[in-house]
């Protein structure tokens, strides 16, 4: 995975170099205790637990004073935030990792999803679409594209997107339910329901559910 540079020295190398102390708490914090997640072909950390989010946003800013200039800090501050219900915070922050590289994708991704918890889904759909245009495995995007469409309530653009996303995520149950939600809002019955069962396939546990709402559905189109 390649990153672009802030300087003649690569964001790994002036970190470590800055207070190495204070940089292995931030990874034992960001990393030991949580399992790692991947969106596209970047690293993308999970939220962390609740009670050890205080501890890294205190470690995470001291790491940030010393090594101001690094984008990839700035935007795990960002989404720490994010986490935390702080989206005007978060919202700062990532702009910040994004003045200093503004090719950092996952920091356009997790700004788009800060926009659209603000209701400012205009911003929130740049924000995304700048993503997309960087990105090689767009599932995630395709998705939450869907998502925003689907607040907004252009029903045929927010089915463009979650079909788009199902071909990188076929098993995915609730991208089926937002799909017979779509469909739903749409008036096509018979597509709902079978988007419902699909996501009863990949998730058994929904199986009373979908029963419960397929008969509704049916109902209503008598």
């Amino acid at each position: 995975m390649s990153r672009t540079a802030n300087s003649p020295k690569s964001e790994q190398e002036r970190t470590v170099g800055a207070i190495p102390a204070l940089f292995v708490v931030l990874v034992v914090l960001i990393g030991a205790a949580t399992a790692a997640v991947y969106f596209e072909d970047q690293l993308f950390p999970p939220p962390p637990v609740a009670d050890e989010s205080e501890l890294e946003l205190q470690a995470l800013r001291r790491v940030i004073a010393v090594d101001p200039d690094n984008s990839s800090l700035h935007t795990r501050l960002g989404w720490l935030y994010y986490w935390r219900g702080q989206y005007r915070e978060a919202e700062q922050a990532l702009r910040q990792s994004l003045t200093l590289n503004w090719e950092q994708q996952e920091a356009h991704y997790a700004l788009g999803l800060t926009y659209m918890e603000l209701g400012s889904l205009e911003a929130a759909e740049k924000s995304f679409l700048a993503a997309l245009e960087m990105a090689r495995h767009p599932d995630m995007l395709y998705f939450a594209l869907g998502d925003l469409y689907r607040q907004r309530g252009s029903w045929d653009e927010a089915l463009r997107f979650y079909r788009a996303a199902l071909f990188w995520m076929p098993d995915v149950p609730e991208l089926h339910l937002r799909v017979a939600d779509v469909y739903e809002q749409k008036g096509m019955t018979g597509e709902a329901i079978a988007a419902l069962q699909r996501a009863a396939q990949y998730q058994p546990d929904l199986r009373e559910q979908v029963r419960t709402k397929v008969k509704e559905l049916q109902a209503r189109g008598r």
